[in-house]
């Protein structure tokens, strides 16, 4: 018989099997019930909870609905042991006794027995399920499965719960209205049992200096979540301040370099914690910003979260400038560029080997000033710092009217002698995060000699 043919023979189970399952449903109770007891709710969903009425609760295995009626409407006795567990950290009470793992306990005909999870709810926002199994003591194979789960609320939650950024460039200070780029959005979470009317309205504290957060704004009405709970969201910006010309009440310097940044005190929290090199939290630039809510009652929530402030950067330049393998008395050429991170105008002021100022090695180093070299591709007056040593000379030109956040470095290099060179150039500038820039100059040197052997058949 043809596949296709046979395959059609199976069509009306196949249809039957899916009936089946739609009406049973996958995992369901029926499958996980295969005892003659009977149980109100297999699948247990407590009251969700606020994590302040955990914290506050005396016992708070007390405000789970954790108990499960096992009720025996047969005619016969039924006899089930504690199978099993998902999880070794919570226990089973039996008729407010411990019920030992594959404890026998009888349930008596048309009777019932109380089994407790014991468990306590968690101690951080989130949700989290407990499974118990009881088999037959006549048939192992049957099993009946208990399940209690409950979902935890943070009564105030703050997303993101840390921002990262950096203090605006002198730039971005000097522009017209905030620095965009030092804008970041914080959403807050603000969940409540209680009446609509309840939620009150966010106080938000524990930025540093210069930095603030803007009007909260609800979002949208007050929802009501599950278990008479009430949950609204506001939206706020935390973002640097531009200090008014001459004003220094806010502790800002023009320098943006020079912030001083202080962290108002929160008493909940050791908000001057020290971490590494001695240095308190505040002072390295970590800040925690709080987030409170104060119902009718004057019962005060908060949340809190971390703004990380990083100092401004000064100039970034490569480390290593390696010209790999080269042949004496053979020019090798290379441009580097000198940007600074926080956008501010620098100068060259000069540069120098980190050598000893009487190192014999060293047979010159001097500037040319102003010359026409014409080693830029715009062929503009350019000054030359020149460094001669008894291995190599190098020769750093630039545009000598440039002063902007970057710098074009043309470096000429000329090896005298073969070996490794490794040598520190040291470029002295006039930014005050950066006033001296170290690049380290390295190169392998072969002889012209080797390069013309290898070449030749």
């Amino acid at each position: 018989m043809p596949f296709f043919q046979s395959r059609d023979m199976f069509k009306p189970l196949w249809f039957i099997l899916c009936a089946v399952s739609l009406v049973v449903g996958c995992g369901s109770d029926l499958l996980t019930n295969t005892l003659p007891i009977q149980v109100d709710n297999l699948n247990r969903v407590s009251p969700a909870l606020l994590l302040s009425e955990v914290e506050k609760a005396d016992d708070p295995k007390e405000l789970l609905d954790a108990d499960f009626q096992l009720e025996n409407h047969s005619t016969l006795p039924q006899s089930l042991t504690l199978a099993g567990k998902s999880c070794s950290c919570y226990g089973v009470k039996l008729d407010g006794a411990l019920l030992e793992p594959h404890t026998p306990f009888t349930i008596a005909p048309a009777s019932s027995r109380v089994l407790t999870f014991d468990v306590a709810p968690p101690a951080k926002p989130e949700e989290n399920s407990w499974t118990v199994r009881l088999a037959s003591g006549d048939d192992p194979q049957q099993e009946l499965h208990l399940t209690l789960r409950v979902r935890v609320h943070a009564d105030v939650r703050l997303e993101p719960d840390a921002i990262i950024t950096t203090t605006p460039s002198a730039s971005a200070q000097n522009g017209p209205g905030p620095p965009s780029a030092e804008q970041h959005e914080l959403v807050v979470r603000h969940t409540w049992r209680g009446e609509k009317e309840d939620g009150g309205f966010p106080a938000l504290t524990g930025l540093p200096t210069g930095w603030e957060f803007t009007n909260p704004i609800a979002s949208e009405e007050p929802l009501s979540t599950d278990d008479d709970l009430w949950q609204q969201i506001w939206l706020t910006t935390v973002q640097f301040r531009k200090p008014d010309a001459g004003n220094e009440q806010h502790g800002l310097m023009k320098d943006p370099s020079q912030l001083e940044i202080r962290l108002k005190p929160v008493p909940e929290m050791e908000a001057q914690r020290t971490i590494g090199s001695r240095r308190t939290e505040s002072e390295a630039g970590i800040h925690h910003m709080k987030v409170s809510f104060e119902n009718r009652a004057g019962e005060v929530v908060s949340a809190y979260g971390r703004l990380v402030v990083r100092e401004p950067s000064g100039i970034v330049a490569p480390s290593v400038i390696h010209w790999g393998n080269i042949l004496v008395d053979a020019s090798q050429f290379r441009r580097v560029m000198l940007t600074a991170g926080d956008d501010r105008a620098f100068s060259v002021l000069g540069l120098t080997l980190d050598r000893p100022a009487n190192d014999e090695r060293t047979l010159e180093s001097s500037s040319d000033g102003m010359s026409a070299e014409g080693q830029l591709e715009t062929h503009s007056a350019t000054q030359t710092w020149r460094v001669q040593t008894t291995d190599f000379e190098l020769a750093v030109s630039m545009d000598a009217a440039a002063s902007g956040t970057q710098q074009s470095l043309h470096f000429d290099f000329l090896p005298h002698h073969e070996g490794q060179i490794d040598e520190t150039l040291i470029i002295n500038t006039d930014h005050p995060l950066t006033p001296t820039v170290q690049i380290r100059l390295m190169a392998i040197v072969t002889p012209a000699e080797a390069e013309t052997s290898v070449l030749t058949p």
